[in-house]
């Protein structure tokens, strides 16, 4: 029998677009699990400080609301017939209706979920065109697998090289303006390799255009511009007014950074929620023992309720454990102890012989560690 010959040497392997959206929500199960995952990309760029800014007042269905809110609603396309549907004139505004049916209020939360807009902001080191165009676009990059620390000695929070596809969880358009650290980064170079002249990028892209018959991964494309601003900060001041940057404990001057705004979201946001995100983010921040990396919750909907998310302080416990570990992989290691209460341990107690000796003396004891 003669052996079949191929028709070409090698056959390459397709992946469709559709394919590539899986592979993100498969792996990020929840949109409160994306936001982690991007507040993580934050700390992996060495950022001072991870900022969620939820920009609600708008999407948020309200028993009451003032004249000047329901003109924006207006402003925003949401139908006058539908909002006199829903609300009646009070002397200070407008209150919901006795008698609005579920199929109203079905059709409003429709038109005002699309309202919101999700912020997620770091003071990082940010990114150069060539990081953008070889990992940020690179689905499953391994470069977090194979640097597993930051600059700064951090041992990195993200590894599958998906991390992008969060956004994609959690609502339809993202753009992402980011100004970066010419001093973390090799001279900007454009796909040419040439050297470029900007101070950061403006990234773009939809997620719908991945569906579609037959259409493969190479087919969808995202946009991208060079920008020149002098700092982060002024982006923030022009697209996220609202912030309080006064609040921000530890970063002032957000000379570099990432700012990721996405739209068209997939989920209500309403109080409860941002709520539950605010209290799922405290996982994510180191104890105040070794600080230097802090989380900020912000809604626009209740400016004064949210704000820095405060981690676990370990001061309560009966034994801790510091090992440090230097280039020699020799590990010193401090056992701090605090299991008994010296003051009240009869002082007959450190006589006998057992206690004479290291690390059993009084004197240890009082030491605490």
């Amino acid at each position: 029998m003669e052996e079949d010959k191929p028709i070409t040497n090698k056959v390459p392997f397709k992946v469709s677009a559709r394919t590539a959206r899986l592979i993100g929500r498969e792996n990020i199960a929840t949109s409160k699990g994306a936001i982690i995952e991007l507040v993580k990309n934050g700390y992996d760029a060495d950022s001072k400080v991870s900022i969620v800014f939820f920009d609600n007042k708008h999407s948020s269905f309200q028993s009451e609301i003032s004249e000047e809110h329901f003109i924006e609603l207006e402003l925003m396309e949401v139908p006058t017939e539908l909002l006199l549907r829903v609300y009646q004139k009070i002397d200070e505004g407008y209150k919901v209706r006795n008698d609005i049916g579920d199929g109203v209020k079905a059709e409003f939360r429709k038109h005002i979920s699309k309202l919101s807009t999700l912020y997620l902001i770091d003071s990082g080191e940010g990114m150069t065109q060539k990081i953008i165009r070889d990992h940020w676009m690179t689905i499953g990059t391994d470069n977090k697998a194979t640097n597993i620390f930051t600059k700064s000695g951090r041992v990195k929070a993200g590894a599958k090289g998906i991390g992008r596809f969060a956004l994609d969880k959690l609502g339809s358009k993202c753009e992402m303006i980011t100004v970066f650290n010419p001093e973390n980064h090799e001279p900007d170079t454009d796909e040419d390799g040439k050297l470029t002249n900007f101070t950061g990028y403006h990234w773009l892209v939809n997620w719908e255009d991945f569906e579609g018959d037959f259409k493969t991964i190479d087919s969808v494309n995202a946009e991208l511009y060079g920008i020149t601003p002098q700092s982060l900060k002024e982006i923030l001041i022009d697209k996220a007014s609202e912030i309080d940057l006064s609040k921000i404990n530890s970063e002032s001057e957000f000379q570099y950074g990432t700012i990721l705004k996405i739209t068209d979201l997939r989920d209500n946001w309403e109080d409860y929620f941002v709520d539950q995100v605010y209290s799922d983010l405290e996982v994510l921040v180191p104890p105040k023992e070794s600080g230097g990396f802090e989380i900020y919750v912000f809604s626009s909907l209740l400016p004064e309720k949210y704000g820095e998310v405060l981690g676990s302080i370990c001061d309560d416990f009966d034994y801790k454990i510091h090992a440090v570990a230097d280039d020699k992989q020799n590990v010193s290691i401090k056992i701090y102890r605090r299991e008994y209460d010296v003051d009240t341990i009869d002082p007959e107690f450190f006589n006998r012989e057992a206690m004479k000796h290291r690390p059993l003396t009084k004197q240890d004891f009082v030491n605490g560690f």
